[in-house]
């Protein structure tokens, strides 16, 4: 059910991936988009293979220095996702359970069982936050917190009938969308928000879902944020709730309007969306082009900007400037203040393939570093200029980029075969190999640490 919904996000190219790190108590939610590693030398990369038919689920560990294999954990049933990583242990949700493993040497330190796909949420202050649904058999889905020593778990929530998934941890909450098992609004039976406890799991509150999917996403200033519409009608709004109760606070747009929204992030002045703006002319096939940037508090419009080239990727907000990018390759910078242009730039060959999209990965020291379907590129944060481009295909992404190096990867579930999955170490001023690694089977975007 929760994979049906995640596909069409990923088909409309609006929403993050799936899935790959998690965040703390600080405000934003998981995200696509990969750390800034800042890191002493000798960082690792971590790798899981994805569920594909002859790929043996294994995690394993590369040196950042070389590439070398440091050691493989073979897991007994398949992988959900890249490990998270905290205080020298990555932890990775199973099939059937949640792993821990020693990030240094590869052995199992312990093992939390559940019935179904297990994910890691977050982890903080020594507390591991996952889930667990499937698609079968509802009674077995579950949202828990774990002592990350141990695997002891410290409380679980587990309703009767329903699926539960975990959406946000943030400010000592957890925020949970419950479910009917069918999956469907459409199924006559409520669906809920609910706020638990981070400290024992106990309902803050619970209010009922009016639409077919809500995705929090982020939190602060006494607010989630998250969207909420309907999947086929494609029309959604963004709500802010108290996180006090769960009560609408505001929402954009009004309830007389339509529209087709993604949140691109939020700093300490705005939360900044795209918008289609009510024109489904040409959507999905057009994507939205209209960015806003609105009030935390209350929603109202403080400025508004129009991009030229349709989008059709994630938007990204790094260091007070909204990034977004076009099927054609065209990335385009507003400053977060104004919604001002800031510049324009061309990356790969314009009517290449599309791929999965173009991903900003991250700012350093005034350089913009992209992946795009047809490689990596590095672009000057200040005018857009094209600094270098690296060639690859597939899933193209960028875990991090540090200590003067860019960790790249790209991967194709459809040519499972070794060389048609890589990862790389990039010269982050010049673009050249460093190392490159032939993985021997498609995996999730990888994490460095």
């Amino acid at each position: 059910m929760r994979t049906l919904r995640f596909q069409l996000f990923l088909l409309l190219g609006l929403l993050s991936l799936a899935a790959c790190s998690a965040t703390g108590t600080g405000g934003t939610s998981r995200s696509s988009t990969p750390t800034q590693a800042q890191g002493p030398q000798g960082l690792n990369i971590y790798v899981s293979t994805a569920d594909i038919k002859g790929a043996a689920p294994t995690l394993y560990a590369l040196s950042g220095t070389d590439g070398k294999v440091l050691w493989n954990y073979a897991s007994q049933v398949g992988l959900s996702g890249a490990p998270v990583l905290d205080q020298g242990v990555a932890f990775v949700g199973t099939d059937m359970g949640l792993d821990a493993i020693n990030a240094q040497d590869g052995k199992r330190l312990w093992h939390y069982p559940t019935a179904a796909s297990t994910r890691v949420l977050s982890v903080v202050n020594g507390v591991v936050y996952g889930d667990s649904s499937s698609d079968v058999n509802a009674n077995n889905s579950s949202v828990f917190a774990l002592n990350a020593s141990d695997g002891s778990e410290r409380w679980k929530y587990q309703p009767t009938d329903a699926v539960v998934n975990g959406e946000l941890v943030a400010d000592g909450v957890v925020y949970v969308e419950e479910e009917s098992k069918e999956g469907c609004h459409c199924s006559g039976k409520p669906g809920y928000h609910l706020a638990l406890n981070a400290s024992d799991g106990s309902v803050r509150w619970k209010t009922p879902q009016a639409t077919d999917i809500y995705n929090e996403q982020l939190a602060g200033n006494g607010l989630v944020y998250g969207l909420d519409g309907m999947t086929d009608e494609f029309v959604n709004t963004l709500q802010a709730r108290k996180a006090s109760d769960g009560s609408i606070a505001w929402q954009y747009p009004k309830a007389s309007e339509s529209a087709w929204l993604s949140i691109i992030g939020m700093d300490s002045h705005a939360i900044y969306v795209l918008s289609n703006d009510g024109d489904f002319s040409n959507f999905p096939n057009g994507g939205p082009n209209v960015v806003y940037a609105l009030n935390l508090s209350d929603g109202s419009v403080l400025w508004r900007s129009q991009i030229a080239d349709t989008t059709s990727t994630v938007p990204t907000l790094i260091d007070q400037a909204i990034y977004l990018s076009s099927q054609d390759g065209v990335v385009t910078a507003l400053h977060a203040a104004d919604g001002k242009l800031l510049w324009h730039a061309q990356v790969g060959q314009a009517g290449g393939p599309t791929g999965s999209g173009t991903t900003i990965a991250a700012v350093v020291n005034g350089v913009v570093y992209l992946a795009f379907p047809q490689g990596f590129a590095a672009l000057g944060a200040s005018d857009g200029s094209v600094k270098w481009q690296y060639q690859a295909s597939g899933e193209t992404a960028i875990s991090a980029v540090a200590n003067g190096v860019v960790y790249a990867s790209s991967t194709d579930v459809s040519l499972p075969a070794a060389g048609n999955n890589k990862i790389y170490a990039l010269n982050a001023s010049n673009g050249a190999l460093l190392w490159g690694y032939n993985a021997p089977a498609p995996f999730f975007t990888p994490t460095v640490g």
